[in-house]
């Protein structure tokens, strides 16, 4: 039995949505699952192409070291483990098109996606499945980032509802978007680990900084809902997209962050964000404008930082298994 489980990328925090908005991307892991017969000799073989195997990034998420420090197996026996079933001895081959280290849920993507093969093998083996929200209760075990994982879960845009206890189910509920709109950025070639970037988020604001986050959150949600936008609204979008939390904070990770997401307004972006705990630089853009003849790297390349464009869509569908 063989099958294919393919995640797509998630942009969070869209500036002012702190650890509360993600958002998933048309680009993909895709992650091929065949279930070997039971006395065969090798428990798990994993191998990994593209990406990964072009470039090296990656290899503390997705080396084998016997399952233990590879998120793809880790979340795959994580499932069974929970269901009380054996894992079967399996073949995997992940194909990477995301990269690592750069704020776009690589390491959501392993996780979803050994996740949701192991629940496709226990429907295929024993016709038990987790629901959506079981699986994503299963993945804050592993990550602590409910914005990435839920996106990537469930496509489309999100808002993430924090618990109120350690324990209690994550709520999330889906935003409609209804404001026509185009993404583009610049994924810099450097790394930031998300570690080392969650360390210069202040673990306490003021009340004044917080009434601050908490109105431009709510103005970034009524915008995203309109048809259209008056001039003025598109003036409103750049402040709901400002943040007091943590993207100066991670700005010294990264030079020329600060000045790209001006650059990016300059240009004529409604806003502009650092994607997740970055390096990508994201722009929200009116549809209709040429961003490819912009040169969006411009102030990156004055700090001697190389960068890709990228041009993605929303992903609407979320994590999807097609049986081969």
């Amino acid at each position: 039995m063989k099958f294919k489980i393919s995640v797509p990328a998630t942009s969070a925090n869209l500036g002012s949505g702190f650890d509360l908005l993600g958002l998933a991307l048309n680009i993909h892991n895709h992650f091929i699952f065949e279930i070997l017969p039971k006395d065969h000799p090798d428990s798990f073989s994993f191998t990994v192409s593209e990406l990964v195997a072009k470039t090296g990034e990656g290899k503390n998420i997705l080396k084998m070291e016997q399952g233990r420090k590879n998120l793809i197996i880790k979340s795959f026996k994580l499932a069974f483990s929970e269901a009380g079933k054996a894992p079967p001895p399996m073949r995997i081959h992940a194909d990477i098109n995301i990269p690592f280290s750069r704020g776009l849920g690589s390491s959501s993507t392993a996780i979803a996606g050994g996740l949701s093969g192991a629940n496709n093998a226990l429907l295929l083996l024993y016709n038990f499945a987790f629901s959506e929200s079981e699986l994503l209760t299963l993945a804050l075990r592993l990550e602590n980032h409910p914005d990435n994982l839920a996106a990537a879960f469930r496509g489309g845009m999100v808002l993430c509802l924090p618990p109120e206890k350690k324990d209690s189910k994550l709520e999330v509920t889906d935003i409609a978007l209804k404001l026509p709109i185009q993404l583009a950025g610049i994924i810099p070639h450097k790394t930031l680990e998300t570690q080392k970037a969650r360390k210069v988020v202040p673990q306490k604001i003021s009340t004044q900084e917080a009434v601050f986050q908490m109105s431009r959150i709510a103005l970034l949600i009524k915008l995203l809902n309109k048809q259209s936008l008056s001039d003025h609204d598109a003036e409103l979008f750049k402040k709901a997209m400002q943040d007091k939390l943590h993207q100066k904070q991670r700005a010294k990770f990264l030079p020329g962050l600060l000045e790209s997401l001006s650059l990016f307004e300059e240009f004529g972006a409604y806003g502009a964000y650092l994607s997740g705990a970055g390096t990508t630089i994201m722009g929200i853009w009116p549809p209709g404008l040429d961003v490819s003849v912009i040169p969006l790297e411009k102030e990156m390349n004055k700090k001697n930082i190389s960068c890709a464009k990228i041009f993605p869509e929303i992903d609407k569908q979320g994590t999807i298994c097609k049986n081969l």
